[in-house]
C-alpha cells in the first residue's frame, strides 16, 4: 500500500515536471522542501531490497537523483533530442 502510494506520488510528481515549460524541479507551488523530502522518501524506497528486486525483474534499472540532476537531465536530453529531430527534419503529420 505504501509503495502504490509512493508510485502514484512520483507519477504525480513526473506529470508536473514534464508539463511545466521552464522544467522546473517542482510542481509550481510546491515548496522546496517539501520536493525534497518527497525526493528523500523515494530515494530511500528504490533502494529497499524488494523494490530493487521488483524493478529488476520487471526489466528496469533502479536509478535515484536529486530533483537538480532530474532537471538538468532533462534539459539535456530535451536538447539533444530537439536537434535531432529538427536537423532530420522529421515532422509529426
Amino acid at each position: 500500500q505504501k509503495i502504490a502510494f509512493v508510485l502514484s506520488a512520483m507519477r504525480h510528481f513526473a506529470d508536473s515536471l514534464l508539463a511545466d515549460p521552464a522544467l522546473k524541479t517542482e510542481a509550481a507551488g510546491t515548496a522546496a522542501s517539501l520536493v525534497q523530502r518527497l525526493n528523500g522518501e523515494i530515494v530511500r524506497i528504490i533502494n529497499t531490497a524488494d523494490v530493487r528486486n521488483r524493478l529488476t525483474v520487471q526489466g528496469a534499472e533502479p536509478l535515484t537523483s536529486t530533483p537538480q540532476e532530474l532537471a538538468r537531465y532533462t534539459r539535456e536530453e530535451l536538447q539533444r533530442w530537439q536537434r535531432v529531430i529538427r536537423e532530420s527534419g522529421a515532422r509529426a503529420d
